[in-house]
């Protein structure tokens, strides 16, 4: 069985026929508690693109493609110089975002493939893949997965970019040993992985702040996204946190800039 860490409680589920022991997990395996407690030095010439607040976003699916590998890379930079000081090897993530109606190879899915719902991170494959479709609901304020009031919140590249961060979390935890490719070995339930990722994301979010490529409004629309895959499934196994738990840990990250800081959420239980 493997394991499909997602954005949504819709989109996160155990996929049955495919076996832990069917793929490589031969990473090793990191305490959290060897990343450093201080925020990772400022690198020059540090580019993230933006594009401005609320806008319908890119106007093709190349131009899509490009604004979410610039999003990765900048995550995957960040991730890179916190491993840098922990002296740890950089973690190797995969990346695909699929043109609508194409699909990328994805073990966590039961057919095997992605599609265009897709918005995840697969142990399996160490590999997140996002479809361009997906990434656009997205970017429009569009995914939810609870029936709250939204009134006032707010979407556009960022939201994405929060999504792209919350799946490179996963990575990073997959990397440290935080989740496994087998439900049967992970060691914390799914709400507080995915309270921890949140977190996580926030940790980055602080660092572009910090290196002054965030605009305004940004910051909001991270989190109104995290409220937006908030749920209240609180009897299933798959619940991710509530809106107001997601945002919190987002907050959380986002203030303290540390990843250390999100230790505590992986006591969450509910």
């Amino acid at each position: 069985m493997a394991l499909v860490l997602g954005l949504m409680a819709v989109l996160l589920v155990v996929v049955v026929g495919f076996r832990a022991d069917d793929a490589s997990d031969d990473a090793p395996r990191r305490e959290v508690a060897s990343l450093p407690r201080t925020k990772p030095s400022a690198k020059p010439g540090r580019t993230t693109p933006t594009s401005k607040s609320g806008s319908s976003g890119p106007s093709s699916s190349r131009e899509m493609s490009s604004f979410m590998s610039a999003v990765e890379q900048d995550v995957a930079g960040y991730w890179g110089g916190v491993f840098d000081e922990a002296r740890l090897s950089r973690p190797h993530v995969a990346v695909a975002w699929p043109a609508p109606g194409d699909s990328s190879s994805f073990s966590c899915s039961r057919t095997g493939r992605s599609d265009d719902s897709t918005a995840a991170y697969c142990p399996a494959d160490r590999k997140i893949v996002v479809s361009i479709a997906m990434a656009q609901r997205i970017w429009d304020g569009e995914v939810r997965a609870n029936h709250d009031d939204t009134e006032g919140r707010t979407a556009g590249d960022f939201s994405l970019a929060y999504a792209i961060a919350h799946e490179y979390a996963h990575a990073v935890q997959h990397e440290l040993g935080i989740v496994t490719g087998d439900p049967r070995t992970t060691r914390y339930p799914v709400v507080a992985t995915e309270l921890h990722a949140d977190c996580w994301a926030g940790i980055w979010a602080n660092s572009a702040y910090r290196e002054g490529v965030l605009e305004p409004g940004d910051v909001q629309e991270g989190i109104d996204a995290a409220a937006m895959v908030g749920d209240y499934a609180f009897d299933d196994v798959q619940h991710h946190g509530t809106p107001a738990q997601r945002m919190a840990a987002f907050t959380t990250g986002y203030r303290a800039g540390v990843a250390t800081a999100c230790d505590s959420l992986l006591g969450t239980n509910a």
